[in-house]
């Protein structure tokens, strides 16, 4: 059931994610095309007008795309689950955490699929600009010396920094939620309680780190895993506590809609 609960969120969230990654990769190539013919043009002016405004559409495109992925990642939850949807989709032969698990993942996948079309336009305008395998030595170098800096060698470190990235934006979707689901508790001013709610998470774990660095427990963790298990070790405690926080507040949420779910 999760596979399918997981299709219809991909393609309801798609109507809305997909145009705009191809409009982005639509504007970033009108981009590659105004900076590479004027440099030799006799319509210099107009060319850098075109350039600059297709420049600053596509900034606005980029921002309304991360602004719709947020937008929609809520809406879905809120709407589907705590509101008057939720008396159908509770009706399916589905169990809470797949409800759940299917609007985070869903949301991941696209926020992935974001981050390669963001990497494919900004290729797409040196590609287009005539300088690509330039941009590529240098780029490369750059990237060497931070791996260098990061005392990144092996492939398991890369491989823990990627996952740390993903757990850790499946985490924030799932304090989100779980902020969702607190708020929902309340008879009245339900969005408001939500909003209080993810402040109160926040101030929350601001208070826990600097209790921990206060006290000392978050070096002592991190010094033995570095002793342990060298440099790479670092990356591996990072994705050990974006695991625990991603299940922490996916268990918030489980319960509460699981447990304490008011659809009135």
């Amino acid at each position: 059931m999760l596979r399918k609960l997981l299709k219809y969120e991909v393609k309801a969230m798609g109507r809305v994610m997909l145009p705009l990654y191809l409009a982005m990769l639509l504007i970033a190539a009108v981009v590659g095309i105004t900076s590479r013919m004027r440099v030799n043009s006799a319509l210099l002016s107009v060319l850098n007008k075109i350039t600059v405004i297709s420049a600053v559409v596509l900034v606005i495109c980029v921002v309304t795309c991360g602004i719709a992925i947020v937008v929609l990642s809520i809406q879905r939850y809120y709407k589907n689950l705590l509101g008057t949807e939720g008396h159908l989709m509770f009706t399916l032969p589905a169990t809470t955490f797949s409800l759940i698990a299917s609007k985070a993942i869903s949301t991941m996948l696209w926020i992935v699929a974001g981050g390669v079309v963001g990497v494919l336009a900004g290729f797409e305008i040196i590609a287009i600009h005539g300088d690509l395998a330039g941009f590529l030595e240098a780029f490369g170098a750059d990237l060497q010396s931070l791996l260098d800096m990061m005392n990144l060698h092996d492939t398991m470190g890369y491989v823990a920094i990627a996952l740390s990235l993903i757990v850790g934006v499946l985490g924030s979707l799932c304090k989100v939620y779980a902020a969702i689901s607190i708020g929902h508790q309340a008879n009245n001013h339900r969005v408001a309680f939500s909003v209080a709610a993810y402040i109160g998470i926040g101030i929350a774990e601001m208070t826990l780190s600097w209790l921990t660095m206060k006290v000392g427990v978050l070096q002592n963790v991190v010094n033995a895993m570095h002793n342990s298990l060298g440099s790479t070790g670092v990356y591996w405690g990072s994705l050990g506590l974006a695991v625990i926080q991603a299940l922490f507040y996916g268990f918030i949420s489980w319960i509460l809609i699981d447990r304490r779910l008011n659809l009135e």
